[in-house]
């Protein structure tokens, strides 16, 4: 009977984390915040965040981040007039984004390439560090490249060729289902 609990809560915890999936594409932000710094070369912030009101969502977010024991802080904006409070988990820095991401990317599906890319650069500036260069040696023309593309990703002017496969073979699904539901109806 023990395996079969074991079992079950593997399968709640992987659904779990499906649902935070959706939860990041669809009221989450995966980025490289550019920081400028006196006497410094320009750095950037690897930063992913949720932002909702809804504290269920928030909590819901938060008991499975805590369940897997991955780093995060919250932030709360007390709103203002009518405006509700604004709850934002985030997950900033090279170090947390790198124990974060290679777990919550397959279940990452609509901003999978951002992911992608932001995890390379995470790699690529601590793969500098412990080559003991550190993390605050200069970016290289690939990290800088890395940053501009998660950037327009983020503004939807980047169509990888990956991602107009992926949108043309959802497009003909989509128009064979329909093709379907329009036959099933004539017979009727």
């Amino acid at each position: 009977m023990r395996n079969v609990t074991m079992g079950n809560q593997q399968r709640s915890l992987e659904n779990d984390l499906h649902w935070l999936g959706g939860i990041i594409d669809g009221e989450g932000a995966i980025m490289a915040i550019k920081r400028s710094e006196k006497h410094r070369t320009n750095s950037y912030v690897p930063k992913i965040t949720i932002v909702n009101t809804n504290p269920i969502i928030i909590r819901d977010c938060l008991s499975i981040l805590e369940t897997v024991g991955l780093p995060h802080y919250v932030q709360t904006k007390e709103g203002k007039g009518t405006w509700k409070t604004k709850i934002e988990i985030i997950i900033a820095g090279y170090k947390r984004v790198s124990k974060v991401l290679p777990i919550l990317l397959p279940f990452i599906r609509s901003k999978k390439n951002q992911a992608l890319k932001l995890l390379e650069l995470v790699n690529s500036r601590l793969e500098k560090q412990a080559n003991g260069r550190g993390i605050h040696a200069p970016y290289s023309d690939y990290e800088i490249k890395l940053t501009k593309e998660i950037k327009q990703l983020n503004k939807g002017s980047l169509i990888l060729p990956e991602t107009i496969r992926q949108e043309q073979r959802l497009t003909s699904e989509i128009w064979k289902v329909m093709e379907s539901r329009q036959l099933e109806a004539v017979k009727i």
